[in-house]
C-alpha cells in the first residue's frame, strides 16, 4: 500500500514539474512575441516617419523641378522658402514680359504655387491667433533648452534671435507672430509659424484649417484615416556664406587708399598707383575680383583677425601681399618684399560645427555658443546651377588649346566644369597671327550659340532684345551688326587672355617680349575676323591721328610808322602723328 502512494507522489511531482516547464515556455514565447510585436511597431512607426520626411522632401524637390523648367521663356529667381517665375506664357497676348507669373513655395502651406496677382501674404500667419490653433500652425523655430558646462541655453533649429543687431543687413519682419525676443537671454525668441499639411492613407496631403486644437479633414474617413502630419520650410543655401570658399578682407592697406581688394588700375591716382604696386600674387584668392574667395568672413564672425582667418578659411594661406599691406611690384625708390604662396591642404568642411576645432583639432577661436547663434548664416555646400536666364549653359572665360593633349591639371578641370552632355563651352585657339583661324568649327557653333540667345527677349527684363538694341548699322556703305560686333569682341576678349600660361606642360599661346624688345611679334595677338566684325586682338592700332603744320621759313618783320608787321610764314611742314590703343 505504501509502495503504491510513493508511487502517485512521484507522478504529480512529474506532473507539476512538466507544467513548469510547459508554463516557462509559453510564458517565453509569449514575451518573445510581445518583444517582436513591440519592435515590429517600433520599425513601422519608423519607417511612417522616414516615408512622411520623404514626403516633404519629395514635395520640395517637386516645387523646384516644376519651377525651373517652365520653358527658355521663362526666367526663375531664388530665395529661402520660394522660387519666384518671371516671363510672358507661350501663347499669352502680354508684351509685360517682365511680370511675376508664378511663385512656388518651398514651405508648407495650403496654396503651394500663388500666380502673381494673388497677395503673396494672404496666408501668412494671424499674429493674433496663430500660436493658439496648434492643429493649424507650428513653429518651425521653437527653441529647446540645453544645458553646456553646467549652464541652462536655448538653441533653435533655424535662427537665432541672438543674432539680429549684430550682423550688418539682417533684419526680421515681427508683424505677424507673438512677441519677438533678441539678444542673449534665454526669452530670445523668434517664431516662425508654417501651416501643417495632413497626410492620408491614400497619399492625399491637405493642408489644416480651424482653430484651436482640432481640425477637419474632409478627404479623411474610417478606411482613408490620417497617418501623420508635414510642415517644413526650405532654405536657399546659395545665399549663405560658405566657410569653405570664404575669406575676404585679411586686412587692408595701413594709411593708404587702395583697400584689401584689387583691380586693375585705370587712372594715374595715387589709389590706383597703390593698386599698381600691391598686385595680388598667384593663390592670393582673398584678393582675386570675383573670387568666392573674396567674400568676407567677418562680416558674419566679427572682427577676426588675419591669422584667425587663414586658419578657419581652407586652402588660404599667408603670403603674397599679405591682403595689400606689402609691395609685389617694382617701384620707384622701392623693392618688392611679396613672398609666394603655397595653398595649405586643410580638407573641406562637411557641416557648419565643424568649425569648433581647429585643422589640427584643437579648441577653435569660435565657441559652440558662437557657431550655434551664427550658423543660419553659414553653409559649406552652396551649389547653384550654372544656367543662364534662358536655362541654358554659360559660356567658360577660360580659352582652351586646340590639342588637348597639352591641356593642364587646370584646364581639364575647368572643360569639365564646362561640358554639359557631348559639348564643351569653352572657347578654342591654336593660332595667334591668324585673324580666321580660331574661327573653328566650335567657336562657330558657340557664336551662333550666342547670336540665338541674343535675338531672344530677356525674360524679367521686357520684350526687347540685344539684336533691338543694337541694330545694324551702315559704316562705309557696309552693314555691320552692333550685337555681332560686341559678341565677336567677347570671343577675341576670351581669346587674348592667358596667353602665357606658366603652368608645367601648358601650350604657349605667343611668344615672350624681350627686354630689349627686338623679339617678333611678343605677347602679339591678331584681332579675330568674323564676317565684317572684329576684335581688338592684342595689337596697336590707331585711334587717333593729327596732322600738325609747322613754318619752317618766315619773312622779316617790317615797320611803317608805328605799326610794326610780325614776320610772315614762307614755308610750312606738315607732321602726320598717331596716337596707338591696345587693350
Amino acid at each position: 500500500m505504501r509502495k503504491i502512494q510513493n508511487q502517485k507522489g512521484a507522478a504529480l511531482v512529474i506532473v507539476l514539474a512538466l507544467l513548469v516547464v510547459i508554463l516557462g515556455l509559453a510564458i517565453t514565447f509569449l514575451n518573445r512575441v510581445s518583444i517582436e510585436r513591440t519592435s515590429s511597431a517600433s520599425y513601422a512607426s519608423a519607417a511612417n516617419t522616414r516615408q512622411l520626411a520623404d514626403t516633404a522632401v519629395n514635395l520640395v524637390q517637386g516645387q523646384i523641378r516644376a519651377a525651373t523648367t517652365q520653358g527658355d521663356n521663362i526666367a526663375w529667381a531664388s530665395q529661402p522658402g520660394m522660387i519666384r517665375t518671371y516671363g510672358s506664357l507661350s501663347g499669352s497676348t502680354s508684351t509685360a514680359n517682365s511680370t511675376l507669373l508664378k511663385a512656388f513655395k518651398l514651405y508648407s502651406a495650403s496654396n503651394m504655387v500663388q500666380i502673381s496677382s494673388a497677395n503673396l501674404t494672404t496666408e501668412d500667419a494671424p499674429a493674433s491667433t496663430w500660436a493658439a490653433d496648434k492643429a493649424v500652425w507650428t513653429d518651425l523655430n521653437a527653441p529647446v533648452t540645453v544645458t553646456y558646462n553646467g549652464t541652462d541655453t536655448v538653441q533653435f533649429p533655424i535662427i537665432d534671435p541672438a543674432v539680429i543687431g549684430s550682423v550688418t543687413g539682417l533684419s526680421i519682419n515681427s508683424t505677424t507672430g507673438p512677441t519677438v525676443v533678441t539678444g542673449n537671454t534665454t526669452a530670445r525668441r523668434l517664431p516662425m509659424p508654417v501651416r501643417w499639411l495632413y497626410v492620408t492613407q491614400n497619399g492625399s496631403i491637405i493642408a489644416a484649417s480651424g482653430t484651436g486644437n482640432t481640425t477637419t479633414i474632409s478627404a479623411a474617413s474610417a478606411t482613408n484615416p490620417i497617418v501623420g502630419r508635414i510642415a517644413f520650410w526650405t532654405d536657399d543655401e546659395s545665399s549663405k556664406i560658405n566657410i569653405n570658399t570664404a575669406a575676404g578682407d585679411l586686412q587692408g592697406l595701413g594709411n593708404s587708399t587702395a583697400g584689401a581688394f584689387w583691380d586693375i588700375p585705370k587712372n594715374a591716382t595715387s589709389f590706383e598707383y597703390q593698386l599698381a604696386l600691391r598686385q595680388p600674387l598667384k593663390n592670393e584668392f582673398q584678393r582675386f575680383p570675383g573670387h568666392p574667395a573674396t567674400v568676407s568672413l567677418t562680416s558674419v564672425l566679427g572682427n577676426l583677425t588675419r591669422s584667425q582667418i587663414a586658419d578657419i578659411a581652407p586652402r588660404i594661406n599667408s603670403g603674397g601681399s599679405l591682403g595689400g599691406t606689402v609691395q609685389t611690384v617694382l617701384g620707384n625708390n622701392a623693392s618688392a618684399s611679396g613672398t609666394a604662396i603655397t595653398p595649405d591642404s586643410d580638407r573641406l568642411y562637411s557641416s557648419i560645427d565643424e568649425l569648433a576645432f581647429t585643422q589640427s583639432r584643437t579648441a577653435s577661436i569660435l565657441s559652440p555658443s558662437a557657431i550655434s547663434t551664427y550658423g543660419f548664416l553659414l553653409t559649406t555646400a552652396s551649389r547653384a546651377p550654372e544656367l543662364n536666364l534662358f536655362g541654358k549653359p554659360r559660356v567658360s572665360l577660360r580659352p582652351l588649346s586646340t590639342n588637348n593633349s597639352t591641356w593642364t591639371a587646370y584646364d581639364r578641370l575647368i572643360a569639365r566644369c564646362a561640358t554639359m552632355g557631348n559639348f564643351t563651352y569653352s572657347i578654342t585657339r591654336s593660332d595667334a597671327n591668324s585673324s580666321t583661324t580660331d574661327y573653328n568649327s566650335r567657336n562657330q557653333q558657340i557664336y551662333t550659340y550666342l547670336q540665338s540667345l541674343t535675338g531672344n527677349a530677356t525674360p524679367g527684363y521686357g520684350n526687347s532684345t540685344f539684336a533691338v538694341k543694337y541694330p545694324v548699322v551702315t559704316i562705309g556703305g557696309t552693314p555691320i551688326s552692333q550685337r555681332d560686333q560686341i559678341l565677336t569682341e567677347m570671343l577675341d576678349y576670351i581669346r587674348c587672355t592667358n596667353i602665357r600660361d606658366t603652368q608645367t606642360g601648358a601650350t604657349i599661346f605667343t611668344t615672350a617680349r624681350a627686354a630689349s624688345g627686338t623679339t617678333a611679334r611678343g605677347g602679339q595677338v591678331n584681332p579675330l575676323q568674323i564676317g565684317n566684325t572684329m576684335g581688338f586682338g592684342r595689337m596697336n592700332t590707331i585711334s587717333e591721328a593729327a596732322l600738325i603744320f609747322m613754318a619752317t621759313q618766315a619773312s622779316n618783320s617790317t615797320t611803317s610808322g608805328n605799326i610794326t608787321t610780325a614776320p610772315q610764314a614762307t614755308g610750312m611742314r606738315a607732321l602726320l602723328v598717331f596716337e596707338f590703343f591696345c587693350p
